[in-house]
């Protein structure tokens, strides 16, 4: 082929009206031309590629040639359907062409092609012409009458109106450019002022601005703050203004009959005497309510407190009144000033209120005297009676008004369980302890003394008024059943040497009344075990006499851990237990005679042969 030629006829998608919703037109459009091979029009398949450039040849962006493979040729026509996307703005387009002969399918993309000129201008098809002018009604999707645009509706009422039959009816402004600072406005305008309602990305907010002042007149931000004359705002409301004069709002309730009106202000700089001040107004009559002065005085009745609360006028209180304050009095009566001068927290009585305290105040020693405070009656005959008495430095007295230099001295002269001086009674049931007593030094937690040495010093009764126990006054105590959380029967004895708990001991005899480890097997000097080993204590402890307060306890009854050796034999439960020759450790009885003297006890657990550990020992001396 040595020359090709190519005249084209561009037939349009001519439609009448919008399609359905179902059916919504697309951005392809049909091309048809005719194909001449020198002249003589083409009855083979040919390949096309063809361009989508502007007036000047520049391809369009976003754009890619559309490559047609083996487009059958009748009598030189051809037919096919090209879609470049949206890009048919009003910008003029153009469309470049290139062919050659058909080759093999698939191949289209690569391999050389002719390019015919000139390009071939598109022009506008009746469909895409419908958008560039007013249109018709189209049902209730879109319609248009009088300048009145209507989606949904096929009579528009305003400029623009939206009728949506879902339950909601939703209409959306989105900007798809992706950056932090994109906006969507709409703009309200008439010939007095430019407002606007903005969705600020570059603030995150939803704002009404002034346009014409430049000036943010509400802003939302995503927490649900709202401010006004701030695009900042942190509080879920917040009222700025940089005026001198007031910055206030206004709550007024139409429908009341009077006083329903009223303002809450913040006054500015220009406001004399009141700078600063928070106030209520009821602005129908112009009457003061409230005020708080930036140093928190609070006024009822006046712009200007000069107390913390201030109020003119009565004040009646139906509940109570709290009252909290630091080291200042509720009920004061302030004394002469003495010869030794007023010092602070003295020459005056009072109630006064600290930080969680209620304090009642009298006049100190400097005054002359000592001073207390006393809470009392008065008798039939007018005789006073001290019930308590608190006397300078805190120590207090019940039944007498010298506590004589204790923390609490409590006098009585009950008999019996009725009558006793001092009662403590819990009423929890499950874990209530009635008496605490903790004592930090070394000296007794509790001391108990009877005037009257023929008295018990403690009785111990049940819940029925039974007597359990006794402890007299010389020490003996007499109890019905006496139990011991421990786990042997233990005496203190001196030692000559060092001892370990769980060594078998023996008397020392060059050290009279003192104890040593054993020393060899069969020794019938045993003389027990020493208590406390693998933690297991001893119940009761003997023997704590004068001087061996120190010593360490030989349990000569009951179950004791004990160091064994197991080299002449293994140790089962119920072997019977004698010394070893190693120093104080016990191994188990295998000559029963010689034995005879020299028991420890019976073993409770076992040791594997030839090994050494402790073993639970039920110590019963024989």
């Amino acid at each position: 082929m040595n020359r090709q030629t190519l005249g084209v006829v561009i037939v349009g998608i001519a439609l009448g009206q919008l399609p359905a919703k179902a059916a919504v037109v697309g951005t392809a459009f049909t091309y048809q031309g005719q194909l001449k091979v020198s002249s003589v029009p083409a009855n083979v398949p040919h390949d096309l590629r063809f361009t989508l450039t502007n007036d000047a040849g520049v391809t369009v962006p976003g754009t890619v040639p559309i490559c047609k493979d083996n487009v059958p040729c009748t009598n030189g026509l051809f037919t096919v359907e090209l879609d470049f996307g949206a890009q048919y703005s009003g910008d003029a387009r153009e469309l470049k062409i290139e062919v050659r002969p058909a080759g093999g399918v698939g191949d289209c993309a690569v391999g050389g092609y002719t390019t015919l000129t000139p390009r071939q201008k598109l022009t506008l098809t009746p469909y895409a012409g419908r958008s560039l002018a007013p249109w018709v009604t189209s049902g209730a999707d879109i319609s248009y009458s009088a300048g009145d645009v209507g989606i949904g509706t096929p009579t528009p009422g305003e400029r623009l109106h939206v009728v949506d039959t879902a339950a909601n009816a939703d209409m959306m402004l989105e900007s798809t450019n992706g950056g932090t600072a994109d906006r969507t406005r709409i703009w309200m305008k008439t010939a007095e002022r430019l407002w606007s309602l903005e969705n600020d990305g570059s603030l995150d907010l939803l704002k009404i601005r002034d346009q014409t002042a430049a000036a943010d007149r509400l802003a939302i931000d995503p927490d649900g703050n709202v401010g006004i004359g701030t695009s900042s705002p942190t509080h879920k409301l917040e009222i700025s203004s940089n005026s001198t004069n007031i910055t206030g709002l206004q709550l007024t309730n139409t429908t009341a009959p009077s006083g329903g009106e009223y303002l809450l202000q913040a006054n500015g700089s220009a406001v004399t005497g009141r700078v600063g001040n928070f106030e209520i107004w009821r602005t129908d009559n112009s009457t003061n309510m409230l005020t708080i002065q930036p140093d928190g005085d609070i006024g009822i009745g006046t712009t200007s407190p000069a107390q913390r609360l201030d109020v003119r006028g009565q004040v009646q209180v139906q509940d109570s009144i709290r009252l909290d304050a630091a080291d200042e009095p509720m009920i004061v009566r302030q004394w002469e000033a003495a010869t030794s001068g007023a010092l602070s927290g003295f020459g005056r009585w009072g109630l006064y209120m600290q930080p969680s305290t209620l304090f009642l105040g009298v006049p100190g020693s400097d005054y002359g005297g000592t001073s207390s405070i006393r809470l009392g009656g008065w008798l039939a005959n007018s005789t006073r009676q001290d019930w308590l008495t608190v006397v300078e430095g805190g120590n207090v007295g019940i039944g007498t008004t010298d506590p004589g230099g204790r923390r609490l001295k409590v006098v009585g002269s009950g008999g019996g369980l009725g009558g006793t001086t001092l009662l403590a009674e819990n009423t929890n049931t499950t874990n209530g302890i009635a008496i605490n007593a903790n004592n930090n030094s070394t000296d007794a937690t509790l001391v108990l003394g009877n005037g009257n040495a023929a008295g018990d010093l403690i009785r111990g009764f049940d819940n029925a008024g039974n007597l359990n126990f006794r402890v007299l006054a010389n020490g003996r105590t007499i109890t019905k059943v006496l139990e011991v959380t421990g786990a042997d029967l233990a005496e203190k004895f001196p030692v000559s040497e060092k001892v370990e708990a769980g060594m078998v001991v023996e008397i020392d005899a060059a050290n009279p009344g003192q104890l040593r480890l054993s020393q060899g097997a069969y020794n019938r000097r045993v003389a027990g075990v020493v208590s406390g080993a693998n933690g297991l204590s001893a119940g009761t402890i003997l023997g704590n006499l004068p001087g061996h307060e120190d010593a360490p306890p030989i349990a000569l009854s009951g179950r004791v851990w004990v160091h064994c050796d197991s080299s002449n034999g293994p140790i089962q439960p119920g072997d019977l237990l004698t010394t070893s020759d190693t120093p104080g450790h016990a191994m188990k009885v295998t000559d029963f005679a010689k034995a005879q003297g020299a028991i420890i006890g019976k073993s409770m657990t076992g040791l594997q042969s030839g090994s050494m550990g402790l073993v639970l020992v039920l110590v019963t001396l024989q």
